[in-house]
């Protein structure tokens, strides 16, 4: 049974700033395939090397998420994740550069290293002890729910204002979320 006196709490704003931050993140992936092989031009072969290189940043960054979350807190690693994610849909409307693709991915593999080695720490921080499963079920919630919004929503807003244009806006998105996480979350 879902517990709505949770939304009375400060977490309610947790909440709204994590379902943004997924509905951001999901708005982007229906389109990038789609994108980087009809507009930029790219084969299997350099999507492949691009998603390795994403995923070794994210290796890398988990080697070192706890001096950075040690650093100044989960909150602040998250914030700055969330922000440096916003680099992969802006900086991908200008990578008709081989290089340029692949130094995008490694920025955005860092970033997403960054919010999801930390992410539920920092949830877990802002929850009681003895609550978590209330809190977590509501976080459960918005996370499905800006992947089913965000990924329905994506390809609509691109066909609509271009994808340059809706790839600019999701990366505005992600800032703006980052941003409000640091100062308000």
């Amino acid at each position: 049974m879902l517990r709505f006196d949770i939304l009375k709490t400060s977490y309610r704003k947790i909440i709204i700033f994590f379902f943004s931050f997924h509905l951001f993140q999901y708005l982007v992936i229906p389109i990038f395939p789609f994108y980087v092989v009809n507009h930029l031009g790219y084969s299997d072969q350099n999507i492949s090397l691009g998603m390795s290189l994403f995923q070794v940043m994210m290796f890398f960054v988990s080697t070192q998420i706890f001096r950075l979350s040690r650093w100044r807190g989960n909150r602040l690693v998250v914030g700055l994740g969330m922000i440096l994610m916003a680099e992969f849909p802006a900086f991908l409307t200008i990578a008709n550069d081989l290089w340029i693709y692949l130094l995008v991915v490694t920025f955005s593999g860092l970033g997403w290293g960054m919010v999801s080695a930390t992410m539920f720490n920092y949830l877990l921080e802002r929850m009681p002890d003895s609550e978590r499963p209330a809190h977590m079920s509501w976080y459960n919630m918005a996370l499905n729910a800006g992947v089913l919004i965000g990924s329905i929503a994506g390809p609509f807003l691109a066909q609509g204002i271009g994808y340059n244009s809706a790839l600019w806006l999701f990366a505005a998105g992600r800032v703006f979320i980052g941003i409000a996480l640091l100062l308000w979350g």
